[in-house]
Parts: C-alpha cells; structure tokens; sequence
C-alpha cells in the first residue's frame, strides 16, 4: 500500500506541525506534494524546509489552489489558513474529491459550519478537525478516570481556563484580535475546552449559551500600565514610528446625490451600530455630489453628535468624482465605497475583510444573479451587459458593477486619476449610472494588484424617486448604451496603448 499523499494550504506559524509530521514524523506513511499560500516568501520557505527532509515539494499561490489539487491528486488536504478561511478550502477541497484535516476551529461561525457540514454530506468525504489538547498526559488520564465510572455519574461540570497575562496579549496583537478572522477568543481559544469536555464526558450538549466581553485587553489598560509603544495594530518594531492614536484602520467613503428617502429611512443608523461594535478603528466619509434634495441637512442631523462620521461638500460631478474626493480625504490604510441605500448591508464588510487581511489589494462584492428588488428589465440589462463586456474586458469577474468594493488606500490613490471619466470635457448632470467600475478595475487589474470577488447579499433597497425622471424601460435604454459606449472607449483606449504610457505597475 502507497504513502498517503497530503497537500497543505495556509503556511503561518501554526502550519509547521503539520507539515513536520507528514515530511519527518510519519514520512515512512506519508508524503507532502504540494504547499498554497498568498504570501510567496512562506511557500518558498515550506519548500525549502521539504528539500532538507529529501522532499521537492511544489509551491502555489492561493488562488492556484484547484491547480494545485489537479497536479498534485492528494488523498487529504490539510487546512491551516486563518480561521475565517476554513470553509472555503474546506468544502472545495471535499468537493474536489479529498479528505480534509483542519486546524480548529473548525471555522468562525454557524453559517460556514452549517455549510461545512452539507458539503460533507453531499461529497461523501472526511473532514477531521485537530484538538491536540486532549492528547496531553494529564487530560487522557481524566478521561480514563471519568470513563471508568470511579467517581460515578457527571451530572454538573464547572470548568476554569485561567489564561495568563503573556499568552493574551499575544493573541490580541495577531489577526486573531480580530472577530471577523478568528471569531473571537471565544471560538479560537475556548474551542480547546468545549471540545475537551465533550470528549471526556463522551457526550454532548443539548444547549450552549455563552457571555463576555473585552475588558483586560484594551487601550486603556495599556495606558494604565505605561505601554506607549504599543501600536494600535501590533508590537513596533525597532525605529517604527508609533501610529497616530486616531488613525483609522478603514474609511468608509459613501457618496451622497438625493439620498433624501433613504437617510430618513435610517440608512446612516445601520452603518453607525455595525461600525461602533467593531474592534477596529474607522471613520465615514459622506460626500455630497451637490444633491438637489434636503440630504445635506439630514446628513448634518446626522452627524452632529457622531466624530468619526465627516461631510465633504463637492460640486456635481457624477458618483466616480464623489468616491474620488472620499478617498482624498481617507485617512484608513483601506476603504470601503459603499451606496448610501444599502442595498448591499454594511455589515457584508465582514466577508470582504478577511481577504483584505490576506493579502489580497482589491476585494468586490458581487451580487450573483437573483438580485432581489430589480424589475425583469434591469435583470436582462444587467446579465446584457455582464456577458457582453466579459468579451473584451475583466473576463473572470463576475459583476463589475456592484457598489460595495474595498481596496487599500495606495491602490485608490493609484488607479482613481487615471480613469479617463475624468478627462471629459462635458460636466455631469444629473444621476446616471455609469461604467466607472469597469475602467477601475481594469486599471488595478492591469497595476498588478490581486482583485477577489465575494458574493455579497444584495437586495434593492433604493427609496429614492429624484435621482431621475426617466420611466424604466427609458433608463434601462439610456443607461445601457450610455455603459457601452463607456466599455467600447476602454477598449479603444487599451488598443491604442494609452494605458501602456502610464506609470501603472504596482510597486514590489
């Protein structure tokens, strides 16, 4: 019988027992063929370690993960991205034909749980998740005592982790501080727990119910103990500047023409409660395109009260020229450009995040097809314009056009003056939609940045009746041509090499 072929995705510091045991350990077993990560310097350094042990282990980047499982044909796929990443690499990997081992948690939430769990139903394959808390000398010795009925029936079970001061803080300066990576201490930390009492016990529970709160780990108790030099993000390291206690992590930018219905319908108050739950540092920037409607004075309302909320008065130019004032006036390392309706929900940047975190520049939200609230009209003039567009430009993205897209602030600054909606020497009028976002992306796309799609919920949410005055069928008529003219001079504009004359490559 043959060694049990393994691929591995996901090389952080926590990846290397597993790679040890497969190339030292239990080599006479098994064999590693393959090695994914986004960050090329740790699948070198994965390889490198291979090739002492006698391994020429092939390295690939994360969004070569189906090739990899194509070339390499493993038994099992061992997963040991950040937490939030596991059920992508999970369930794909299932249903791409192997057994998967995963690091716990086995993911951050009960939506990628369930969804873990139907894959593996429907595949037919295994997915074991590691808990080497339990195989420690002292907690096997528990179980066999519990096991063995010495000291009766469990009837209550009162559990105490005291975790020290060291091992915390730790914790709060890698991306596991962040929910949206590792959902929070609760499921990254005390997953160890609840699965050690499940396992002695050989049982379950019937129901879960579970409270806490950050109150050690804080800014203020750094304060207290006279830690100046710790960064909002982290340990500095030698000759770091510290950060500037108020610098955002992310700016929110969301541009404003006669938004008058949807404000008064609390659009402003779903963006604030998400946001103030968040464990990052934020600001939104609101810029008014010169709206027409009583927005200005319902934003001022607003944000009289709020300080991390800020209004930026432009003249009328259009929502490509809104974004692009936002942006100037951003202070996060990256934004969000988000419709002031919210048809897709702020709280969506919760998928979007985590990819950021992983390296990727530029992630889009994407709308899929269904796209609740549309009439038949702008469904057909949507997947028009999707398939006809996806012949000369941007072919492996989906939906250009979605609103919500976030990208570090570098890859805004780069790209957003070069868009050639700018060089028109005819001034907007009006509200119109337009085919910005297509020139937009071709440009990161062509900067070299890495552009990631998620699906996002979408639904029309659009109260507003004064952006324009034109029946349905006249906008979707409008609007259409208006975008294919826009796509057809991007398509010239490239076949002339205007692109090619600008300084567009993206730094290394």
């Amino acid at each position: 019988m043959g060694r049990k072929r393994y691929v591995q995705v996901g090389l952080g510091g926590r990846s290397a027992m597993y790679t040890q045991a497969v190339i030292a350990t239990f080599a006479e077993t098994s064999e590693m063929l393959g090695v994914c990560d986004v960050n090329e310097g740790r699948v070198e350094y994965a390889r490198k370690c291979a090739r002492e042990w006698g391994y020429d282990v092939k390295g690939y980047h994360a969004a070569q993960f189906d090739q990899m499982i194509a070339e390499c044909r493993p038994d099992a796929v061992i997963v040991t991205t950040k937490d939030c990443f596991h059920d992508e690499y999970i369930c794909r990997a299932m249903e791409l034909g192997c057994d998967v081992i995963t690091e716990k948690p086995m993911t951050t939430d009960e939506v990628k749980c369930q969804r873990i769990i139907d894959t593996q139903k429907r595949t037919g394959k295994k997915c074991t998740v590691t808990f080497n808390y339990r195989y420690s000398p002292p907690r096997t010795q528990v179980k066999a005592l519990l096991m063995s009925g010495v000291i009766g029936d469990v009837i209550s079970v009162d559990f105490h982790r005291m975790l020290d001061i060291r091992h915390g803080a730790d914790y709060f300066r890698r991306w596991h501080r962040n929910k949206v990576n590792s959902g929070g201490l609760m499921v990254h930390k005390a997953t160890h727990h609840f699965d050690l009492i499940n396992w002695m016990l050989s049982t379950v529970p019937e129901s879960v119910f579970a409270q806490g709160q950050r109150r050690f780990y804080t800014p203020e108790t750094a304060q207290r103990y006279g830690l100046t030099r710790r960064t909002e993000r982290g340990t500095l390291m030698p000759n770091e500047e510290p950060q500037r206690a108020d610098a955002p992590y992310i700016s929110v930018i969301i541009p404003c023409y006669n938004e008058a219905k949807n404000l008064e319908a609390g659009v402003l108050d779903e963006v604030n409660d998400y946001l103030i739950q968040q464990d990052y540092a934020w600001e939104v920037v609101i810029v008014n395109d010169e709206a027409t409607d009583n927005s200005r004075a319902l934003i001022e309302q607003f944000i009289a009260d709020k300080p991390r909320f800020s209004l930026v008065d432009i003249p009328h130019g259009g929502k490509p020229a809104a974004v692009w004032a936002g942006i100037q006036r951003a202070r996060g390392e990256v934004v969000l450009f988000t419709d002031m309706d919210q048809s897709t929900p702020i709280f969506e940047l919760g998928n979007l995040l985590p990819w950021a975190e992983q390296g990727y520049e530029v992630v889009i939200g994407s709308r899929g097809f269904t796209r609740e609230g549309f009439s038949i009209i702008r469904k057909l003039g949507s997947v028009v314009f999707r398939t006809v567009r996806q012949l000369f430009l941007l072919r492996d993205i989906g939906d250009t056009q979605c609103g919500f897209k976030l990208c570090t602030r570098e890859a805004a600054l780069r790209a957003f003056p070069h868009l050639q909606f700018f060089q028109q020497a005819e001034r907007p009028s009006g509200w119109k939609v337009t085919a910005y976002d297509v020139e937009l992306l071709y440009l990161w796309e062509k900067c070299g940045y890495r552009i990631k799609e998620v699906t996002v919920t979408w639904r029309n949410r659009d109260r507003s009746d004064t952006k324009s005055q034109q029946s349905d069928m006249a906008r979707y008529i409008h609007e259409s041509l208006d975008m294919a003219k826009q796509v057809a001079r991007i398509k010239t504009n490239q076949s002339k090499g205007f692109y090619d004359a600008l300084d567009l490559q993206q730094s290394k």
